[in-house]
């Protein structure tokens, strides 16, 4: 069996320590803690908190699913993936506030209330 067909299925029967994988190669040398162990034990909510879409780990980005994504948000930007400071919440809700502040989030809500 190919490397990439074993980490394709690996993924597949572990999606949420995949996503944790990822969390911590794309932090990897930034300064951002991360605790792996926490993230791998948090409990996936039925639902977005934020939207409502129903969120799964695992969810393939290849079926145009991006939406129902479950995604590690943190809270505070300036802390790490640690206890305390992260939620799950769709990937589609993590990307409408990536670079927003609170200031801005209300604008471009208040934008999109006018619109």
């Amino acid at each position: 069996m190919k490397h990439s067909e074993y980490q394709r299925r690996w993924r597949k029967r572990h999606p949420q320590s995949a996503t944790v994988r990822g969390v911590g190669q794309r932090c990897k040398g930034t300064g951002i803690e991360v605790d792996k162990d926490y993230l791998r034990g948090m409990v996936c909510p039925e639902v977005c908190p934020v939207l409502g879409y129903p969120i799964k780990f695992g969810t393939s980005w290849c079926k145009g699913s991006l939406r129902n994504m479950a995604s590690f948000d943190r809270k505070d930007p300036e802390k790490g993936y640690v206890r305390g400071n992260v939620q799950i919440i769709s990937f589609l809700a993590n990307t409408m506030k990536w670079n927003a502040n609170r200031q801005e989030l209300v604008a471009f809500a208040n934008w999109v209330l006018k619109t």
